[in-house]
């Protein structure tokens, strides 16, 4: 994108320039009012400033077509939106417009609960993407195709996916009806028969009778230990019981963390050390401002990584990016089923993009 900024009198005389010099298919990126000359802040003349751009693949004028690297359109982009007053007014016909299929990906993820400020970036970067490539490449196959890499690389900043159980005590807390301890007892089963660990179960759910029988029941099909703990003594009992155990997975009573007494409650009951890693359970199905008020609790904690549970409930797989991008913190699992030992999903970073992009055409694609 060839890019030009004008100083003029009035808008006519602009339109002149602009034709005059980058031809009838440019187009007008902004206006706005400066001055100009004067002395020591008197006597400066009011102009208007417009900036124009044109597709080099258009420009008839010019010996060949400029072909800028998406790195230097983005720059070129930027330069301009930086110098846009926050508050100033431009009228429609100067607007930035955001290609059709750009606008098209934008409503897409929008409706799968992809937050706006991801959204807003990915526009930005995807409108310097469009106008790098030749008006032939410009298809639907490349804006999705552009949209899966840049969440891909996003997604990289954090970590995503378990590490085989490297850690001897995996603590799992959230709130109530996520469905921890189906969770549980599904990891238990990979763990041992799919890595050969020795594995135990602890559990500090005293509140549920039937939480306690379940897990139980699920333990005897596993022939693995379980144990339950009703205070912190019982909790550093069972952590020498089970010392001779490669994995022991921790189950906690279901709470509304969004409150901060709950919050302290939980750490009465477990502890956290260098050998234990802490999971938030969340169910997929929940409204992404309340996982975001959870989170927030546990930030007081050291928490390791997200779980995400019941993905067969919804078609709305926004969050898994969410959480990644605006909260800071990876996933290790998402569960999609009740079915003990399966419905678990070791998360990935392809994983997590295709099932948002999952099924998403756009005008023109096949």
């Amino acid at each position: 994108m060839k890019l030009k900024k004008f100083q003029v009198e009035s808008m006519p005389e602009a339109l002149q320039q602009i034709k005059s010099e980058l031809g009838s298919e440019a187009v007008i990126l902004h206006t706005k009012e400066i001055s100009t000359g004067g002395w020591f802040g008197f006597f400066a003349k009011k102009k208007l400033e417009v900036t124009a751009a044109i597709d080099p693949v258009k420009h008839a004028v010019a010996a060949k077509p400029l072909q800028p690297s998406l790195q230097e359109t983005k720059k070129e982009v930027e330069q301009i939106l930086t110098h846009v007053p926050q508050t100033q007014s431009v009228s429609s016909s100067t607007q930035l417009e955001a290609p059709a299929l750009i606008k098209q990906i934008d409503t897409e993820l929008n409706l799968q609960g992809v937050g706006e400020s991801i959204r807003e970036e990915l526009k930005e970067d995807a409108f310097g993407f469009w106008y790098s490539q030749e008006k032939e490449n410009r298809t639907p196959l490349a804006v999705i195709t552009f949209t899966r890499q840049w969440l891909k690389k996003r997604l990289q900043q954090v970590t995503i996916g378990q590490s085989s159980f490297n850690k001897k005590f995996m603590i799992f807390a959230g709130p109530t009806g996520v469905g921890k301890t189906t969770t549980i007892a599904k990891l238990a089963a990979e763990a041992s028969i799919k890595h050969g660990k020795k594995v135990a179960i602890l559990t500090t759910d005293t509140y549920r009778i039937a939480a306690i029988d379940q897990l139980k029941t699920y333990a005897s099909i596993l022939n693995v230990p379980v144990e339950v703990a009703y205070s912190l003594d019982d909790f550093h009992a069972a952590m020498e019981q089970f010392e001779a155990y490669d994995v022991v997975l921790v189950d906690t009573a279901g709470r509304n963390f969004t409150h901060d007494f709950y919050l302290k409650e939980l750490q009465k009951t477990i502890h956290l050390s260098e050998e234990s890693s802490l999971y938030v359970v969340l169910a997929l199905t929940a409204k992404y401002s309340d996982m975001v008020a959870v989170l927030k609790q546990f930030n007081q904690l050291a928490v390791h990584q997200v779980i995400f549970t019941k993905r067969d409930e919804t078609n709305s797989y926004g969050a898994l990016i969410n959480v990644c991008l605006n909260e800071g913190i990876g996933i290790a699992y998402v569960t999609n089923g009740q079915n003990v030992p399966d419905d678990v999903i070791p998360a990935s970073i392809d994983h997590i993009v295709e099932s948002v992009l999952e099924g998403m055409t756009l005008d023109g694609s096949s």
